[in-house]
């Protein structure tokens, strides 16, 4: 049996892999500001290219800002 699976592209916004994605790059940018102190935190390569939706960008902010 398998699993039919979609590109990260076709995957709705609300779908809930987004939000535990979400999780995930929202602790892992915490974790790089407490350690480094950055002025700014520019996200690129494949975790910038998935994030490219306004919708999911103000959910990691939000989130950001809860931690």
């Amino acid at each position: 049996m398998t699993i039919p699976t979609r590109a990260p592209q076709e995957t709705f916004n609300d779908h809930p892999a987004w939000s535990l994605e979400i999780e995930y790059v929202a602790q892992g940018l915490v974790n790089l500001i407490y350690t480094t102190c950055p002025e700014r935190v520019i996200v690129g390569g494949g975790v910038g290219l998935r994030l490219h939706r306004p919708a999911l960008i103000s959910r990691i902010r939000a989130l950001w800002a809860t931690i």
